[in-house]
């Protein structure tokens, strides 16, 4: 079962925010390495639109508002934290253009921390308590705003994060006018923590302070402080602090009932960051034979049970996927095709490769009809592993479109209809209709 998301402008304002390098750099740098890790750790950090609306008025097309991760673990929030610049659409002459997507793009940073468009940012003064919710500090402090850009399709983007965001289409073969396309579904970021993770750590946070007890308890007969403290008890005291750092990390996540995984991931690099000093080569080498005993072994035990939730805290999981187009209406897709204000389904696939096993395994913990829990045997999947087709300009897979399939044939013949088609296919059946109303979502794509 999954919990569902919070808002993601909490993410994009603590953890996304660009600050000036006066005022709090390690926060970004802090956010670079753990990304860098997660990747290196082949963990795929969620990304993608929380919530897009944009507006288009004949000429130009620009966003009303918009929060979302980049691939790159860049998050935006606009206009709370970020600008985005509105794009003017020249004449399409050429009769072939049928349609054009368009994208939103962001600096990105290289590993000098170099970026990739000096003009891209912004720097502003804010009040310290707007933007610490710290209202015994009112002085001002320096931070920076994106300036984030539209790009048409096939511009030249090197050194930008990307993301599609809409997608423009021709009225007619014989008009020269374009309109947004409600067909076009961006990248949209949805994804939780399984209930497995919430359980694991709240048995690793009880752990966490049995250790935190022991230790204190060995440390209770000795003389703690002052230059004759000995080199084990001086380690006892630092293991002890380490601990007590990890539970004021833990605790935000105990008490609250949503879980992000990327806040999730945030935490838990953080705390392995302080168990791993005691691994490193700079502990004492007469420290060595110490950490082989039962406490040596309760670090260890701890490492991986971190370790433990990492993995478990990342497996992507489905669930509605409304959008708000310009006309301000909720967009969401069903059997007949896209339709405003009604109860439809809209899947988004993660990146990589899903096997049957993984797909099948995903489905278990996910909710994809509002509230009601997935009955997986009522799920039909063909036996196909999923490869999203890369986009050439991004980088991202394109988006799911409906097959050419048989709804009212029987379930083996539609199984065989998509192992026969040349698009990769999802076939779910919704226990709230009836088979002849099943929900059929594809990948665009010749695997």
């Amino acid at each position: 079962m999954a919990r569902p998301l919070p808002n993601l402008a909490a993410l994009a304002w603590h953890s996304g925010m660009l600050l000036d390098p006066v005022h709090f750099q390690w926060v970004e740098r802090r956010q670079e390495r753990l990304l860098a890790h997660a990747r290196a750790a082949g963990l795929v950090a969620p990304w993608g639109f929380e919530h897009v609306q944009p507006w288009w008025d004949g000429a130009s097309l620009g966003l009303e508002s918009c929060r979302a991760v980049f691939p790159s673990g860049v998050a935006i929030a606009a206009p709370e934290t970020d600008e985005v610049e509105p794009l003017t659409i020249g004449p399409v002459t050429d009769p072939g253009v049928s349609h054009t997507t368009i994208y939103l793009t962001a600096p990105r940073q290289d590993q000098l921390g170099r970026w990739s468009d000096r003009d891209a940012l912004l720097r502003v003064q804010v009040e310290a308590a707007d933007f610490l919710d710290d209202q015994s500090h009112p002085q001002e402090i320096s931070v920076i705003r994106r300036r984030l850009r539209l790009a048409r399709d096939g511009e030249t983007l090197a050194g930008w994060d990307t993301l599609p965001v809409v997608r423009l289409r021709r009225k007619s073969n014989l008009d020269d006018e374009f309109e947004i396309d409600p067909t076009f579904i961006p990248p949209l970021l949805r994804v939780g923590a399984s209930e497995v993770v919430v359980v694991k750590l709240d048995r690793l946070a009880i752990r966490i302070r049995d250790v935190a007890a022991s230790v204190a308890g060995d440390l209770a007969g000795k003389r703690i402080g002052g230059a004759g403290m000995d080199s084990v008890t001086t380690f006892m005291v630092q293991k002890l602090q380490a601990l007590n750092r990890v539970l004021g990390l833990l605790s935000p996540l105990e008490k609250q009932n949503d879980l992000h995984p990327f806040n999730l991931y945030v935490t838990l690099s953080s705390c392995l960051g302080e168990l791993a000093f005691f691994g490193e080569s700079r502990v004492m080498p007469d420290i060595e034979p110490y950490r082989h005993d039962v406490f040596g072994q309760q670090f260890e035990e701890l490492r991986a049970r971190f370790d433990d939730l990492l993995s478990a805290g990342f497996e992507p999981l489905f669930e509605p996927m409304p959008i708000a187009l310009v006309d301000g209406r909720i967009w969401e897709a069903d059997l007949n095709g896209w339709h405003p204000d009604t109860q439809g389904l809209m899947l988004a696939m993660p990146l990589g490769e899903l096997d049957r096993e993984a797909a099948m395994r995903t489905l278990r913990d996910a909710k994809v009809f509002g509230n009601k829990d997935v009955d997986v045997e009522r799920y039909a999947l063909a036996g196909l592993t999923l490869r999203p087709r890369e986009h050439r300009l991004t980088g991202l897979p394109e988006r799911f479109v409906y097959a050419d399939v048989d709804l009212r044939a029987s379930a083996s013949e539609r199984v065989e209809a998509l192992r026969a088609s040349p698009k990769l296919c999802v076939l779910l059946e919704s226990p709230n209709r009836a088979p002849e109303q099943m929900a059929l979502f594809c990948e665009r794509g010749d695997t």
